[in-house]
């Protein structure tokens, strides 16, 4: 199932172009008034390089481990299994978490 689906949000998905490395699919939706950036992946090693290419990441880093470091950067995210969600704020994070279950 796609994620913009999974979220909630495929009204108002838009696919952007991207030739970013292990990326399949990268996009924005709007979701409760919230504008979000939604990333798919080839696999959750590409998912945890996306966040930093620099760490030493590999497919098993934990996804608290990865949110945690793109909120270093500025960035905030809600990580799973070969995505990525970025969120403006702590509300949205949360009503994005709620959806995804």
């Amino acid at each position: 199932m796609k994620l913009s689906v999974r979220v909630g949000c495929s009204g108002s998905y838009v696919v952007e172009t991207t030739d970013a490395l292990g990326v399949e699919e990268i996009g924005t939706c709007t979701f409760h008034g919230y504008k979000l950036s939604l990333v798919t992946f080839t696999n959750n090693a590409a998912r945890n390089n996306y966040v930093c290419s620099t760490c030493g990441f590999d497919g098993s880093t934990a996804r608290g481990v990865i949110e945690r470091k793109a909120r270093q950067f500025g960035g905030r995210f809600v990580a799973g299994d070969r995505y990525l969600v970025q969120v403006p704020n702590a509300a949205a994070e949360q009503s994005v978490r709620d959806a995804l279950g």
